[in-house]
């Protein structure tokens, strides 16, 4: 209060704003109407108006007209119980970006020092609200159908689910969201440039950030976090034959948790910083596979859980990289990385290897049969990168039923025949070798037995041959060089 007026007495200055159409079209009239008035005992005295317009508006005109420039009125007094009506419009910038809150500003002031303030928020639309990208598209303002009505929302994800039909898609736009998500309709909602791009926080750290109830729903390409209240989640997942992929989900209580479903696919997520990284609960015949989980007091861990299929996931600096618990049988554990403080327990009957195959395993190697343990202290005897001492590895006995039968080790890189006749592997006759070897014989069984005997045989034979001259010669010369003319006619 003005120090030279008596309380009780004082002008008490009110202003408000509000706009039309909201939202506007970019490159539209925008309209605003502001009323002042003194709700005071005593009369106001060189009362000034002032506005402040957003960046993206060029003023039009206004009744009154301003006093000064384009965006200040004074009126020399404003009675007690009176109101005055300021009507101003605006022209948007054509080329201002679709989503874009205009922000403009009133103030009122009066010479007794009384002051009063107030702000009005305008979306922004760019022509026709186009959909592109799916059936309804989303901005962090609010959501619209293609060539359809633009509606504003405070939490525009739900809103738009809940004007969804089933089978449809929601697409969501680059931004930042705060709002709890319920999916309850069979849908894809998936983020149009993918999870760096477009973050969900939750807007109650009690509740999940996207909480799925229905079958067949999939989410993909978003950063969710903030469900930091003890058991929630960045995703619960409630539903049956659903698929959650590509989503970043951290600094949750849960990072990624399906609870009573099954049949559903959780693949290529990072999931960190979480007090439980990803979590099955009561849960069958689903797969979690390619995700990356760090940093949390447990990386995987399933509870009454079983048929389920834990391949090719990356599982670092946790407590625990993965746990079974709770009746936890039968579940197929393979192909994935373990570098933890506690790589693993299970107190149930699983499975932690397949039987040997050919092809690339999670840390490059040429065989995939059971899992990389970091404080497997065994060795690999034949080269072939699976471990054949110290078996199985069992986790320092917490795996309390079997354990890995081969676990994954870095190959030794035996020299193969081939390879010692020429003194490298880089020489082009032995790339035409690789290559009649991977589109020949590694797609069908007999090849694949075939480059598995060689793989076996070779290596001592190769190590007599790279210590003599002369039988690298005879080698190279006699046999592999014509079997690489006879290949180049396949290959």
């Amino acid at each position: 209060m003005h120090p030279l007026v008596a309380a009780g007495i004082a002008p008490l200055l009110s202003v408000e704003k509000t706009d039309h159409p909201d939202p506007v079209q970019a490159g539209g009239t925008l309209n605003y109407s502001i009323s002042v008035s003194n709700k005071g005992c005593s009369n106001a005295s060189a009362v000034i108006v002032t506005e402040i317009y957003d960046v993206n508006v060029t003023f039009e005109s206004a009744i009154p007209a301003p006093s000064s420039g384009n965006n200040m009125w004074i009126f020399p007094a404003l009675n007690a119980n009176e109101t005055k009506r300021i009507n101003i419009s605006v022209t948007v910038n054509p080329l201002t970006a679709m989503g874009t809150v205009l922000h403009n500003t009133v103030t009122v002031s009066c010479a007794e020092g009384v002051t009063d303030t107030d702000t009005e928020a305008t979306t922004v639309f760019s022509g026709e609200p186009n959909c592109t990208c799916g059936d309804i598209c989303v901005i962090p303002t609010g959501w619209w159908r293609d060539d359809g009505t633009f509606h504003l929302s405070d939490t525009p994800i739900q809103a738009a689910i809940d004007n969804v039909t089933a089978g449809e898609t929601i697409c969501v736009k680059d931004g930042e969201y705060n709002e709890n998500v319920n999916v309850d309709t069979q849908l894809t909602i998936r983020s149009e440039n993918g999870a760096a791009s477009t973050t969900v926080n939750a807007l109650y750290s009690n509740d999940h950030v996207f909480a799925v109830t229905a079958d067949y729903v999939r989410i993909s390409g978003f950063s969710v976090k903030g469900a930091t209240g003890i058991m929630n989640a960045g995703i619960h997942l409630g539903g049956s034959h659903c698929n959650i992929s590509d989503n970043i989900a951290s600094d949750n209580y849960v990072g990624i948790e399906g609870e009573g479903n099954n049949h559903n696919t959780i693949s290529g997520n990072t999931v960190s910083n979480n007090n439980h990284g990803i979590g099955l609960q009561r849960s069958i015949d689903n797969m979690i596979s390619g995700n990356t989980v760090s940093n949390g007091h447990s990386g995987i861990g399933l509870r009454q859980s079983s048929d389920n299929a834990i391949s090719s996931n990356t599982v670092s600096n946790n407590n625990y990289g993965i746990y079974l618990t709770g009746s936890s049988n039968n579940n197929r554990i393979y192909n994935n990385y373990f570098n933890n403080t506690n790589n693993a327990g299970d107190d149930g009957t699983n499975i932690w290897n397949i039987t040997p195959t050919l092809g690339e395993n999670i840390i490059g190697g040429s065989w995939l049969g059971g899992n990389y343990w970091s404080d497997y202290a065994g060795e690999d005897t034949n080269g072939d990168g699976l471990g054949d001492t110290l078996l199985p590895y069992n986790a320092s006995g917490e795996i309390i039923t079997g354990g890995d039968w081969h676990p994954l080790v870095q190959e030794t890189s035996p020299c193969f025949i081939a390879t010692a006749a020429y003194g490298t592997p880089l020489h082009d006759d032995i790339n035409v070798l690789r290559k009649f070897r991977d589109d020949y014989m590694m797609p069908n069984s007999a090849g694949q037995a075939m480059v598995k005997i060689y793989y076996t045989t070779s290596p001592p034979i190769a190590d007599m041959i790279r210590a003599n001259e002369g039988l690298r010669t005879t080698v190279r010369d006699g046999l592999v060089k014509p079997l690489v003319e006879v290949t180049r006619l396949l290959v």
